[in-house]
C-alpha cells in the first residue's frame, strides 16, 4: 500500500513538472519593442547620429529576457547591444539611425531578438528558461530631416554660396534686399553668408563715409551739388554741399536762413560805420563819426550842439553862452595884458625856431641820417621862407610908393582933386596944367 502511494505521488509530481514546462515554453520570450520617432528631426542630410529612444517590454511573469537588436540601416547604439529586462518590466535604450533618404525622408525598422533567462537575483518560478531567441520586427518608422532644397537655411551646414565646409544653398539661404551674398565680406557676413554693401541705401558709419560710399552717405561738404539729397549734410547751398543752410566764406550772405554778421563775419560783414550787435544785426552806433538824427542831443562823440558842455570851434560866447560862457567887456588892463601875451607868444615862437635849429645841429653832429635829412629840409624852409617874405614885403612897399607918386601926379596942384593923366587943365577948377 505504501509503494502505491509513493508511485502516485511521484506520478503527480512528474505531471505537474511537465505542465510547468509546457506553460513556460508557451510563454518563452514573451516581449514586444516600440520606438518613439518624431515626424521631423533637426539633423541634416547624411548625419549618422540621429538618435531615437526604443523600449523593450517583457511580458513574462517569471523569467527575465535578454535582447539584442538591429535596424534596417545597420546601426547600433553600442557594441553587443545586449539589453536585460526583468520579468513584467520594461527598459528603454537608444538607437542611432542615418538621416538618409529621398527628398529629406528616411524610414527604418527595428528587429529585436530576445531569450528567457533566470531573474536576477531571485529565480522565482523560472526554473527552466527557454534559451531560444525569439525574433520580432517593428513596423516601418518614417521621419523627415533637413536637406539642401527644403526651403530652410540650416546655417550649420548651408550658406548662400559655397564657403569652406558649407554647402551652397542659394534657394534656402537667400539674402535680403539690403544685403548681398558674400560670405568673405570684410564687413562681416551673417550666418547665411550675406553682408551689407555700398549702394543699399543704408548708412553704415562703421564702414561708410562720404569719401568711399557717396551712394549711401552722400557727398562731402564743399562738393558740387544741385539738390539737397545729394549731400551728406542734406543742404546744397549755392551748388556746394553743407551741414548748414549756409556756407561761411562763400561771399553770399544768406540772411533768410540764419547767416548774419555774428555767425559769418566774412560774408555778412558790417559797413565801416556799423557794428554787429549780439543778435547778429548790423547797426550804427555812437562813436562812428556820423551824427544821425536819433543821436542829436545824446551822442557827444558824433554830434555837437549848443548845450553839450563843450565850447566848439564854431561856437562863441555870443552864439552859445551855455557852452562858452557869457561875453564880458574887456578892460584896459586886460587889453594891455593881451598885448603882452601876444608879444610873449611871438618871443616864444622865435625861441621855438631857435630850439629847432639847435636840435637840428645836434642831430647832424650825432650823424643820424634820417634826422639829418629831415633837419636839412626844415632848415631850408626856415631860411627860405623869411627871405621870400622879405622880398615880397619890399616889393609891396615899392609898389605902394610908386602908386602914391602917381596919385600925386594925377591931382590938380591948385584944388588937389584927381584928374585924368593926359588932361590939359583941371575940369574942377579950370587950372591949366603944365605938361611934363
Amino acid at each position: 500500500m505504501g509503494k502505491i502511494r509513493v508511485f502516485i505521488k511521484n506520478y503527480v509530481f512528474i505531471i505537474l513538472l511537465f505542465l510547468i514546462l509546457i506553460f513556460q515554453s508557451k510563454a518563452a520570450a514573451n516581449f514586444n519593442v516600440a520606438v518613439n520617432v518624431p515626424p521631423q528631426v533637426e539633423n541634416y542630410d547624411g548625419n549618422t547620429n540621429v538618435t531615437f529612444q526604443a523600449t523593450i517590454y517583457n511580458n513574462d511573469d517569471n523569467c527575465d529576457v535578454e535582447c539584442t537588436w538591429t535596424t534596417s540601416m545597420g546601426t547600433s547604439s553600442q557594441p553587443g547591444d545586449l539589453v536585460h529586462v526583468g520579468f513584467t518590466n520594461s527598459k528603454p535604450f537608444d538607437i542611432n539611425v542615418v538621416a538618409q533618404g529621398t527628398s529629406g525622408t528616411a524610414s527604418f525598422t527595428l528587429t529585436g531578438k530576445c531569450k528567457e533567462v533566470k531573474p536576477d537575483p531571485n529565480p522565482k518560478n523560472c526554473f527552466f528558461p527557454d534559451p531560444t531567441y525569439v525574433i520580432q520586427t517593428s513596423p516601418n518608422y518614417v521621419f523627415k530631416f533637413r536637406f539642401n532644397g527644403d526651403g530652410i537655411c540650416t546655417t550649420s551646414r548651408e550658406k548662400c554660396a559655397a564657403y569652406t565646409t558649407y554647402l551652397a544653398a542659394p534657394n534656402d539661404c537667400k539674402c535680403s534686399s539690403e544685403k548681398e551674398c558674400k560670405p568673405t565680406s570684410n564687413r562681416g557676413a551673417d550666418d547665411r553668408g550675406c553682408a551689407t554693401f555700398c549702394g543699399n541705401k543704408i548708412i553704415e558709419t562703421k564702414y561708410e563715409n562720404c569719401n568711399n560710399c557717396r551712394d549711401d552717405v552722400g557727398k562731402c561738404d564743399g562738393d558740387y551739388c544741385s539738390v539737397n539729397t545729394e549731400c551728406e549734410g542734406k543742404y546744397c547751398v549755392h551748388n556746394k554741399c553743407s551741414h548748414l543752410a549756409y556756407v561761411t566764406g562763400d561771399t553770399f550772405c544768406d540772411k533768410d536762413v540764419g547767416e548774419n554778421c555774428k555767425t559769418s563775419g566774412l560774408d555778412c560783414a558790417c559797413g565801416s560805420t556799423e557794428r554787429c550787435n549780439p543778435s547778429g544785426f548790423c547797426e550804427t552806433f555812437c562813436g562812428n563819426g556820423i551824427c544821425e538824427e536819433k543821436e542829436r542831443g545824446v551822442c557827444k562823440a558824433d554830434c555837437t550842439w549848443c548845450g553839450d558842455d563843450i565850447c566848439q570851434q564854431d561856437e562863441s560866447c555870443s552864439s552859445c553862452s551855455d557852452d562858452c560862457g557869457v561875453c564880458k567887456k574887456q578892460t584896459k588892463e586886460e587889453e594891455i595884458q593881451r598885448n603882452i601875451d601876444t608879444k610873449s607868444g611871438a618871443s616864444a615862437k622865435n625861441q621855438t625856431t631857435s630850439n629847432v635849429v639847435n636840435n637840428l645841429l645836434l642831430k647832424i653832429k650825432n650823424n643820424k641820417t634820417p634826422y639829418v635829412i629831415g633837419g636839412i629840409v626844415i632848415l631850408l624852409i626856415l631860411i627860405t621862407v623869411p627871405i621870400y617874405l622879405f622880398i615880397i614885403k619890399k616889393k609891396h612897399k615899392k609898389e605902394s610908393k610908386e602908386t602914391s607918386e602917381k596919385e600925386k601926379k594925377h591931382k590938380c596942384p591948385k584944388c588937389h582933386k584927381k584928374i585924368e593923366l593926359d588932361s590939359k587943365f583941371c575940369h574942377y577948377c579950370g587950372h591949366k596944367l603944365i605938361s611934363e
